[in-house]
């Protein structure tokens, strides 16, 4: 299915979504991209795309995932094509000159108006957001780690991230009305695993 398709497709099922005049017959939409499916849940996804296309009203979990095929690619293609604003965090939508091996700026088909797609697109920010506070495997994050980010572009929600905190009566971390403490804990794990284990300032 081409771009172009899966834009007549996803503005098809708007349009019919919209005009459903009974609320109650209305479903909360989901966006979810193929690109998150991965393993089984890439088989459950598509085995269920198939049975239902994008709409499953009829289900017992009612739902509408219109974008549910698209890729990150053609999420990125089409926020780059139609100048969809999206929040500051995410940076600008670029193409990707390294994932190809070019350097920036270099010359290639694309430029000319031959193997358009053949450029991925990125983000400059961040490529996931996810929940503002989690640590959950911020160990493993590259370049600029997701607090130092926090850090950068929300100063005040940093600080209340990472300061703060207090040991309750039994000897326990916890958060205090200053703050979570996650640098208290952030430093003592930096203590047990060495200095770079989580970059958080």
């Amino acid at each position: 299915m081409t771009r172009s398709e899966k834009k007549a497709v996803i503005e098809s099922m708007a349009e019919k979504f919209m005009n459903i005049d009974d609320l109650e017959g209305k479903s909360m939409t989901i966006m979810v991209m193929s690109a998150y499916a991965e393993g089984k849940a890439a088989g459950k996804a598509e085995d269920g795309w198939c049975k239902t296309g994008c709409n499953a009203f009829d289900s017992d979990r009612p739902m509408s995932k219109p974008i549910s095929f698209w890729t990150e690619q053609d999420v990125l293609t089409m926020i780059l094509q139609e100048h969809i604003e999206i929040a500051s965090v995410y940076g600008k939508v670029v193409k990707d000159y390294q994932k190809i091996g070019q350097t920036n700026g270099q010359m290639s088909l694309a430029d000319f108006g031959f193997a358009m797609d053949a450029i991925p697109l990125k983000t400059t920010g961040c490529d996931r957001t996810g929940c503002i506070f989690c640590g959950y495997g911020c160990h493993l994050d590259k370049g600029i780690s997701r607090f130092q980010r926090l850090k950068e572009t929300h100063e005040k929600l940093y600080n209340y991230c990472i300061g703060g905190g207090e040991f309750n009566e039994r000897g326990m971390w916890q958060p205090s009305k200053r703050g979570l403490g996650m640098g208290f804990v952030f430093d003592w794990l930096n203590e047990q695993f060495g200095d770079d284990f989580i970059r958080y300032k």
